[in-house]
Order: structure tokens, then C-alpha cells, then sequence
């Protein structure tokens, strides 16, 4: 088995392939020596000759390109290079990258713009809204799951948060289309879409979708999840490297090097985690945001897209 490979061991090689392929170049190319440039393409010849892909060829890379139905990645040929590239279409947490997405400049230039979630992180997004996290976007799709989406959402969710795009971009709110379809939105000055911007809120339920109540909170609630939400940035914010990441200690009681936890999946959390003595199990692959229940003392350490819980009492995350 190849080192370094993302997934369960237990999972396809061509799917821990992919997992490896999307932690890459959303995350982790520095972390492998991988150069990428501003528009967050890295050369061909320099992915396939890092040992993670040492059993990969160009044909199988064009494989999986070409067969992800989410549409994930753009391969391509440099015009001036003659130099075969690929990128990620979204979901990168490296700051530096900026992607060519298309400004929405009306609530009509997409038909919806939906939040796919869970029952239990429903209970702080209804709170403090939607979070981009550690994330440069927070992920909506034009559809639901049923409507065939293919991009921007599990189709396992059980909420759906509909988005009042008019209302948001009034508001100031930036709002942008992916080259694979997907509604990208940095939120507002803290990284929030908050619930005003709500319109609609569906649950499954045995017979389809069913309407819930749009949170309407109190000023004095509205003042204190804003509290929460500062507390909960501020805790998860970068110590920058070797440095101390909030609570004391370098990133908390495991010893890690106070980076921010991985934000994994298509929903809204989905976190990847493992307690000491337990397996490794994979990261999930569509990333959107992460909401945080609960901030204590101190942060998770991070390796990899794996996110160690050293101490229980540290974060608690939403899954």
C-alpha cells in the first residue's frame, strides 16, 4: 500500500486515489512540495511523480477526471507551455489561491442556492448561521439531492437551508458560480450567511420534504450567537506554524502544532475524526463548512485531512 494515501484502507485504490487527488489540491500541496500557482493549478508531471501517485499514469488521471460525476477537477494543456495542468474546482483552504469563478449579479442567475446539512449541526447553524470556517467558501447547490445536483451537496442530507439570494446580495454578501456549477459565497465580514438570510428551511421526512420554521431569534439572541460565532472563529483561528494555538500549549493537550481543524465534506461537517487508539478512517470529499456546537479550552490538532481529538473537552464539532 502506497504511504500517504487518504481514505480507508478498506476503500478501492482508484477511490483513495481520488481522496488523495482532492486533499491535494484543495489542501495539502505545500505540505507534499507540490508548486501551484495563484489560479490553483499544479503541473501534471510533478503531481504523478510524488510517491502517493507513483502507480498513477496520465491515462488513469484522465480517468478519474473525466468519470467523477461531481466534477471535482479541470485538466488541461497550457496554451503557452504545452504543459498538461489540473486544479481543483473549489473547496481550497490554501489562501492564496484564486480561482476564475463568475460574480452573480442577480438572485435570477441561478435558479436556487441550497445548504444540504444534518439534523445535529441544524441545531447551531439555526443559531449562528452558515460558517465558512477554515474555508475560503461556503458550498451551495442549485438543487436537492433529488433533483440529480451533482456538485455542491450529499445527497444524504437531512436539512436543506434555502438561501434568500436577493436578500444576501443586498446585503453585500459576495456571490459566485464554479466552473462545475457550485454557488460559492465567502459570507459576510465574519464568515457567515447568517439565518436572516434564510427563506426556507425542509427536512426529510418519510413522504418527501417538509417545511420547518425559518429561525427568527430575539435581539438578545441574535447578540449572543454573535458571540458565539466570534468565540468560535477567534478559537479556530491559525497560530501560524510551531506557534501556540489558543488554551495554551502548541494546539492543545495532544502536542500538535496549533493548525486549524480540516473543514471535510459536502455538507457542512462530516468531520473526519479519530481518539487515540482508533483507526484511521477517510476524509470526506466535498467540502462546504463546519459548524462548531461548543468551544472550551482548546484546539485539535491536525494531520493530515485527519483531525486528532486529543482531548474531548477541547472543540466539539458538529457531525
Amino acid at each position: 500500500m502506497t504511504r500517504g494515501m487518504k481514505g480507508n484502507p478498506r476503500d478501492e485504490p482508484l477511490v483513495r486515489t481520488s481522496k488523495t487527488l482532492s486533499w491535494m489540491l484543495r489542501h495539502g500541496a505545500a505540505n507534499v512540495g507540490l508548486q501551484m500557482r495563484k489560479d490553483g493549478y499544479v503541473d501534471v508531471q510533478d503531481l504523478l511523480r510524488l510517491q502517493q501517485f507513483r502507480e498513477l499514469t496520465f491515462e488513469h488521471l484522465r480517468e478519474i477526471v473525466a468519470k467523477d460525476q461531481k466534477q471535482r477537477y479541470n485538466l488541461t494543456l497550457d496554451s503557452e507551455t504545452s504543459v498538461w495542468m489540473i486544479r481543483a474546482n473549489q473547496g481550497h483552504s490554501i489562501k492564496d489561491v484564486t480561482l476564475d469563478m463568475q460574480k452573480l449579479m442577480s438572485a435570477t442567475d441561478v435558479p436556487m442556492a441550497v445548504h444540504g446539512t444534518t439534523e445535529k449541526a441544524w441545531e447551531s447553524i439555526q443559531r449562528q448561521g452558515l460558517s465558512r470556517m477554515n474555508r475560503q467558501h461556503i458550498h451551495l447547490a442549485q438543487g436537492i439531492p433529488d433533483s440529480g445536483v451533482m456538485s455542491g451537496m450529499r445527497t444524504s442530507s437531512r436539512i436543506i437551508i434555502h438561501i434568500d439570494l436577493a436578500r444576501a446580495l443586498d446585503a453585500g454578501v459576495p456571490l459566485f458560480l464554479s466552473a462545475n456549477g457550485v454557488v460559492l459565497t465567502p459570507g459576510d465580514d465574519r464568515g457567515l450567511l447568517r439565518p436572516q438570510l434564510f427563506s426556507r428551511v425542509q427536512r426529510r421526512g418519510a413522504s418527501g420534504w417538509e417545511d420547518v420554521p425559518v429561525p427568527v431569534l430575539s435581539p438578545e439572541e441574535a447578540a449572543e450567537a454573535e458571540a458565539e460565532a466570534v468565540r468560535t472563529m477567534e478559537a479556530l483561528a491559525p497560530a501560524g506554524r510551531g506557534g501556540r494555538g489558543r488554551g495554551g500549549g502548541r494546539g492543545g493537550r495532544g502536542g500538535g502544532r496549533g493548525k486549524e481543524p480540516a473543514q471535510m465534506g459536502g455538507e457542512d461537517v462530516r468531520q473526519t475524526r479519530r481518539q487515540k487508539g482508533k483507526g484511521k478512517e477517510g476524509a470526506d470529499e466535498e467540502p462546504a463548512a463546519v459548524e462548531v456546537s461548543e468551544v472550551k479550552t482548546t484546539i485539535t490538532s491536525e494531520k493530515g485531512t485527519d483531525t486528532v481529538v486529543e482531548g474531548i473537552e477541547a472543540i466539539s464539532l458538529k457531525s
